[in-house]
This record gives C-alpha cells, structure tokens and sequence, in this order.
C-alpha cells in the first residue's frame, strides 16, 4: 500500500517521563514515517466512496463514513473500529461512536453488498464469500488512507445482520483485518458461517436478547469462538428482545476499555522492543499508542517504555554523531553529499526524537553543516 504523502511540516514538544520528544506530523516521504491522506485531521469526518464496487443493498453506491479522533497523531497508532448496522446495513458510523471513545478511536460504518442475501432468508446476509471480497477492498482502502491503525486493537461490531455477517467472515480472513469482535445478537442463524479460522489472541464479546428468537445461536458462536481460540465474553441481555440495548452497549464498551485495551497496551509494547533498533519511528508510535490506550495509571508499563525512549535516544545520538563528521568537508565534495544524504535517512528513521530534530537543523539552508564549523572554529 501507497498512502498518499503529506508534505507539511509542523512539530510539538510532547513531555513524557520528563523527557520532551518532537513529533513531527507527515514531513517526509520515505517508508519509515505514516503518511496518511489529507483528509485525515484531528476530529475530521469524510466519506470514503467505492464507485467500482457494487452497490449497497440500499442501491446506493458502496460508501464508508470514517471519523478521525480528537487526539489524532499521524506519528501514534490509533485503534480502530468499525460497525455494521442490522437490516439492510449502513455507512454511517452510527453506535461506532457509543461503543468506543471518539476522541481516541478511529471509527468507520461498513454496508451489505446488494445480492449476497441469504438465499434460504431473503432479508438475512448470506453469501459471506461475495460479502468478505467487498469487505476486504473497503478495509484495504481504508488502511491505505489511515496508515497508523493499531495493529494489536482493531475492533469489528455488529447487530442482528452485522452480527451474522461478522459469523459468516470470520472463516474467510476477518482476523486479517481484525482483533477484537462485537456480536449483538446476531450470528450463527441460517446457517450462517462455516468454522472460524484461527483466533488465537483474539477477543469476542457477544450478546442476545432473553427474549429475542436468536438466543438459539448463541451457544454455537461462542462454541466456533472458543475452539478457534478466542477470549469470549458472553452475556444475555435481560428482558430484551431483538435489539442492542444501550445498557450492553455500555457494557461491551468497558469490557473494550477495561479488559482488551490493556492487553493491546502490552502488545505495544512488546512491539515497540522489537522495533527500538531497526525501525525507531515505529517504535515511538507503538509506545504513543500505548499511552493513548492505558495512560499514566500503569506504571510498570510506563517504566519500560521509558527504558526504550532512552535507548533510542542513545541509538540516534550514536549514528547522528558519526554522519556529523562528514559535515565539515567543502560544499560539494563527495564526503559532504554522502554526509547529507545519510541525514536525511537517518531523519526518516529517528523521526519524532531530539537526535533527528538536530539533524533537521544541519540540513537547513542558513545553518548548512555551520555549527560543526563554528565547533571547529572554537
């Protein structure tokens, strides 16, 4: 995937454990740094439009409503979440925005396809093949637009048909795409779905109304769930019929915010080790994205963070000072240009820390390679 590339330079001095960090948004092209499109802004919401696919069951043209958070950082990972509507589906985001925090969560509304019903149902999805094949250009979009998702927390809802059409993808590679899985009583009716590919690491929260005719299917979604080795989550809506009550919404909300969102932290974390020396910028987002999800109240997480924030430091500082001799060359000599070229990766690959703020400033036109000079000098 090719996001598109933003060119604008802006940074922000951001305290964290007493060590400012500068994280600069979508400067430079290259592949170590996001660029997400335009559109993407803090507290933005666009329409994605798919002319080329089918149209939606609606027989409108397939469409994808996407709201960008409040605390949006193209240099962070944020979570994502999706939610497909009951009926005939939606775009729109809908109860995306009760079931997760819109300030923190990139939220999206996914439709049917027109023509992949349920042939036994009329009014039921169905044909999950021709739905996942839909689905899977939508979310490769999507990805493409918005290149910091993060990874390890990418939640996918659904009521009624949302909920039977998330049983149905789930045995062809929706756990590509996703991590964390809402059924609100739905799933598992008209023989909806085969066996569930793996899930091992995955979540699913699942709810059904006491009185609704689909409390049938539950047990053998939470069954395929649990053999596919997901963590389950399975409550029954009391007194409710055929409907996602606000009481459970809520309820799946806490169980996101309060039991999955720091196990995600984690696995930022662990992510963020793997990167610290080969792909610093990663690193950073991962550990920004970390903080976003748990914030200050896990201290041994923070800790640990903070260790990796200082070894990338120390990393940069090390290969920051090594280009820096080359600088002192004449203008225009071999040794200079490769000096210069070695900056601008070495930007690319330590963006968001001091160490490559500094070497921003050498390569600007009026300070260019001047204070290794004045140093000399002195």
């Amino acid at each position: 995937m090719h996001p598109a590339r933003n060119h604008i330079h802006w940074s922000i001095p951001v305290l964290f454990s007493g060590i400012f960090l500068t994280w600069h948004f979508g400067l430079l092209a290259g592949d170590e740094a996001f660029h997400p499109d335009p559109r993407v802004k803090p507290g933005a919401r666009f329409t994605l439009s798919f002319p080329k696919l089918q149209k939606d069951r609606h027989g409108n043209t397939s469409e994808m409503e996407v709201s960008i958070p409040k605390e949006y950082d193209p240099n962070r990972y944020h979570p994502l979440l999706i939610f497909m509507a009951g009926a005939d589906g939606s775009s729109k985001v809908g109860s995306a925005a009760r079931l997760a925090d819109a300030d923190k969560f990139i939220l999206a509304g996914m439709p049917y396809p027109k023509g992949a019903n349920n042939p036994g149902q009329a009014n039921m999805v169905g044909n999950f093949p021709v739905m996942w094949a839909y689905h899977k250009k939508m979310l490769q979009e999507l990805h493409k637009v918005i290149p910091n998702i993060n990874p390890d927390l990418r939640v996918l809802a659904g009521f009624s048909n949302g909920g039977h059409c998330i049983d149905g993808i789930l045995g062809l590679g929706a756990t590509e795409y996703f991590n964390v899985f809402i059924l609100a009583d739905g799933g598992g009716a008209g023989g909806s779905g085969g066996r569930y590919r793996s899930g091992r690491g995955c979540h699913m929260f699942i709810c059904w109304g006491e009185k609704s005719p689909n409390k049938r299917n539950a047990p053998n979604v939470i069954s395929k769930a649990k053999k596919a080795g997901m963590s389950v989550k399975a409550v029954e809506m009391k007194g409710i019929g055929h409907k996602f009550d606000e009481k459970y919404m809520d309820m799946a909300r806490e169980w996101l915010e309060n039991t999955v969102a720091p196990e995600a932290a984690k696995a930022m974390l662990s992510r963020a080790k793997k990167a610290k020396t080969k792909r610093p910028v990663k690193a950073l987002a991962a550990i920004n994205g970390m903080k976003l999800l748990v914030g200050e109240k896990d201290e041994k997480l923070n800790k640990q963070a903070q260790k990796i924030l200082d070894a990338i430091e120390k990393s940069g500082e090390r290969e920051l000072k090594k280009i820096k001799s080359g600088l002192g060359e004449e203008a225009g000599s071999a040794k200079r240009k490769s000096a210069e070229k070695k900056l601008q990766s070495f930007i690319k690959k330590y963006q968001g820390t001091k160490a490559a703020t500094e070497a921003e400033e050498l390569l600007e036109p009026d300070g260019d390679g001047k204070k290794e000079k004045e140093k000399e000098a002195e």
